[in-house]
């Protein structure tokens, strides 16, 4: 449900540094509301842009930088909307900006928090001389009601993670347990019940900065229905502060959890790869193809091209990045936002879990020139890629598998 909420109170801005001011939008009656997306609207005068930082805080203190000192010499923010899914960032805006940008962090950090409470606009100028006024701004809210999902992700850690790290593994454990709503059976593993599915996690020392970012998979499944019961996921230690500075963390996270549900790591056990080590490997599930024939405006259903690069843990086991660029389930880091698609979300619904369209992003087929853009021409270096672990995971006894 859309909601909207605006602030009309204008604040001087005075010149810095520091010369920070803050705006709050006050939001009630929506006890139960979660972010789904949301949009920020802003109107400032101000000579030199550049002098300004612009960041969003939610009622939980959780922060988005919006802009960061871009527009030089030029004046004002004129109507200008920050949306996640914008197709041109406010990096390469010019001032007065109008129009929709995509923010400089992500607002993907918001994603499940709490809706209710005080929002914060804060603008910082950060220059002495020049000044203007926050005319006003409002706040687009896409929100979901909070359920508690029956399918539950429990993360343990095995070291080499930062605190601030670890709390990510739960965005990324609570954005697909939006996606995933089914319960799976619970399972013994080591004399440890599991419901439904436990991820070890640790920080560990993989190839050196910009290479491997993470690896991961399942360890052990379920009889009969192969779903991942336990797995691993690793981070090399070199990236880890880089991608949390960076915003690309959550995502990355995201990814490799993927990984540990069956996503490319499982295919070949369900029968849902064809031509795996060709030059054209498909993915042929049949939700997933519709969804694939929708996104290309294609009569009937059509098999999914899978990534055809790469070493053996990046190809065969992510969508191919030259058709589908910056989705998040790729096998290299591209782009700024990394959508889920409907058509990842219908490969988890062919592995054979429950799941929930709606909780799907927005996501086109990117153009020639888009993906140019991103650098996807062609086979990529070895650099921010994903490793999958394909070791053959252990199948349970049936008889460790509780309440079936």
């Amino acid at each position: 449900m859309r909601h909207e909420f605006v602030n009309e109170q204008p604040v001087a801005i005075h010149p810095g540094p520091p010369g920070k001011i803050q705006s709050e939008i006050a939001v009630s009656d929506l006890e139960q509301a979660t972010v789904e997306n949301l949009e920020v609207h802003v109107d400032i005068n101000h000579t030199w842009t550049g002098d300004l930082r612009i960041k969003l805080y939610s009622p939980d203190g959780t922060e988005v930088l919006l802009v960061n000192r871009r527009g030089g010499f030029r004046n004002d923010f004129r109507n200008t909307i920050f949306r996640a899914n914008a197709q041109i960032s406010i990096t390469d805006g010019q001032p007065p900006f109008r129009g929709t940008f995509r923010p400089e962090g992500d607002f993907l950090a918001l994603r499940g928090k709490a809706v209710q409470g005080s929002w914060t606009l804060e603008v910082e100028d950060m220059a002495e001389q020049d000044g203007g006024a926050l005319n006003r701004w409002s706040l687009g809210l896409d929100t979901d009601v909070t359920e508690t999902s029956p399918f539950a992700i429990e993360v343990r850690f095995l070291g080499g993670l930062s605190p601030a790290q670890q709390s990510a593994f739960a965005q990324a454990a609570q954005r697909w347990a939006q996606i995933i709503r089914g319960d799976l059976p619970s399972a013994v593993v080591d004399g440890i019940t599991i419901d439904d599915v436990l991820i070890e996690a640790e920080g560990v020392s993989l190839d050196g900065p910009g290479g491997i970012l993470g690896q991961a998979g399942p360890t052990h499944v379920r009889p009969g229905s192969n779903l991942p019961v336990k797995g691993i996921m690793s981070f090399d230690t070199a990236d880890l502060d880089r991608m949390e500075v960076d915003n690309s963390l959550i995502d990355v996270i995201l990814h490799e959890m993927g990984h540990v549900l069956g996503f490319g790591t499982l295919w070949s056990h369900m029968d849902l790869i064809v031509g795996a080590g060709t030059v054209n490997p498909v993915f042929v599930g049949a939700n997933a193809r519709r969804e694939y024939a929708v996104l290309t405006s294609r009569p009937s259903p059509t098999a999914v091209p899978v990534e055809n690069t790469g070493g053996s843990g990046t190809r065969d086991g992510h969508w191919r990045e030259s058709v589908f660029g910056h989705e998040l389930l790729t096998g290299f880091l591209s782009g700024v936002t990394r959508p889920i698609s409907r058509m990842s979300v219908g490969a988890f619904e062919d592995m054979g879990y429950e799941v929930d369209y709606e909780a799907a992003d927005e996501f086109v087929i990117p153009s020639a020139l888009f993906l140019a853009e991103l650098g996807i021409m062609g086979d990529r270096s070895p650099m921010n890629t994903c490793i999958i672990r394909r070791p053959k995971p252990v199948v349970l006894p049936p008889t460790a598998v509780l309440n079936r």
